[in-house]
């Protein structure tokens, strides 16, 4: 493996694991196993986001990827070593990172839940008429009033964590 393209991740296999076959490069009669998950890896307090994880998508190849297959289902905790791969087709590209080396943690991790989408909930219910009567009051637009609380709520965090 590269040293200069090094990946360790640990994460919770989620979607439905693909298996199949695949043409060697400059082959097209030998086909070898290849196997496509996609690893939720939870961020950390040092990467800010609306989100909590991000899902990547993982390849392998070969003896290893027959092995794995039966293996895997949605849930299960995994860590890795491989590295990055980047590829253009003519329908677009896709970066990936192929893995060389994998261990089945066994227990789920416990990821942080995912955001809550309330948007919904706040066009149409009482947090917007609560936010508008606030944006009123204090002769602000609804959207200035919203990243005043934010800002507000945010900065707080950010000192209860230091």
């Amino acid at each position: 493996m590269p040293k200069n393209n090094f990946v360790y991740l640990k994460g919770q296999v989620v979607k439905k694991p693909y298996f199949g076959q695949v043409a060697r490069r400059g082959d097209s009669d030998e086909k070898k196993p290849f196997l496509q998950f996609y690893l939720d890896v939870p961020r950390d307090r040092t990467q800010p986001s609306l989100f909590a994880s991000d899902s990547i998508r993982v390849v392998m190849y070969g003896d290893q990827a027959t092995a794995l297959y039966p293996r895997l289902r949605d849930g299960l905790a995994l860590s890795l070593i491989g590295w990055v791969q980047h590829r253009i087709f003519k329908r677009g590209t896709v970066t990936e990172i192929v893995a060389e080396e994998v261990q089945i943690i066994g227990q789920p991790l416990s990821l942080p839940p995912p955001p809550l989408d309330l948007s919904s909930e706040i066009a149409n219910g009482s947090i917007m008429a609560q936010l508008q009567d606030l944006a009123r009051r204090r002769g602000l637009d609804v959207s200035n009033t919203v990243k005043f609380l934010l800002t507000s709520y945010l900065e707080q965090n950010e000192q209860a964590d230091d």
